[in-house]
This record gives structure tokens, C-alpha cells and sequence, in this order.
């Protein structure tokens, strides 16, 4: 496990830091080390929330199931107690939202970049 002291919003997701530790563990010759990334208020949480004779039980079932793996505790908690303080958030922006038009435009570039006709034609 790694404790953070500042929370960062889903830290365990592939493409918020997971994905940065990882590359770094290979560069250094680790290849597979599954670790969970916590904060100090999960942490609390986790104590406050789960009685201790299942303390260990609850993070094994997070940490071995492959979609809540990648959970923040407190979402995990949240699924378990479903506290609103331990609610994730987050907000997807409205379908007639400048925002959401933004996201739009730029999935379409992406999509446009990884799969342009010109890389098919050239091979």
C-alpha cells in the first residue's frame, strides 16, 4: 500500500497515476507489484467503517476483484456503507454544454488520429 498525506481523486485508475508508478516500477526492473494507492482519510475511514474482525476480509475483496481494484477506498467504503461523505464524484458535463461539445471534438481527433484511412492505404 502506499499512504498519500494529500488526496488524489482516484489515484488507483490507470490513467490518473497508476499508469505513472507502473512505468516507473518497470524502469526499475519490477514488473508485476499490485499496490493500492490510499490517503490518510481512507485510511480513517477504513477504520472507522469496518469492524475489525473483517478489516482484513474487506481489503482483500477490494484488492482481488479486478474492477474495484482500481477503486478508491472510499469508493469501495461507499459500496459497502453507502455514506455519502465516502461518495466519489464526479461529473459528466450535459449533453448541450460547451464542455461536453469540447469532449466530443476531442475524441473525434483522437479517433481521426488512431485510425486515418492513409495508414491503411500506405500498407
Amino acid at each position: 500500500m502506499i499512504i498519500l498525506y494529500d488526496q488524489i481523486a482516484h489515484a488507483n485508475a490507470r490513467q490518473v497515476l497508476r499508469n505513472l508508478l507502473d512505468s516507473a516500477l518497470r524502469k526499475a526492473g519490477i514488473i508485476s507489484f499490485d499496490y493500492q494507492i490510499w490517503h490518510v482519510e481512507e485510511l480513517e475511514n477504513l477504520l472507522e467503517f469496518v469492524p475489525e474482525v473483517d478489516f482484513i476480509l474487506q481489503i482483500r475483496k477490494k484488492w482481488d476483484h479486478p474492477k474495484m481494484f482500481e477503486w478508491d477506498l472510499n469508493t469501495y467504503l461507499h459500496s459497502l456503507f453507502g455514506h455519502d461523505r465516502l461518495k466519489s464524484y464526479l461529473f459528466v458535463p450535459q449533453k448541450d454544454s460547451l464542455s461536453y461539445r469540447i469532449l466530443e471534438e476531442l475524441a473525434d481527433q483522437q479517433r481521426t488520429a488512431l485510425f486515418s484511412p492513409n495508414d491503411i492505404l500506405d500498407n
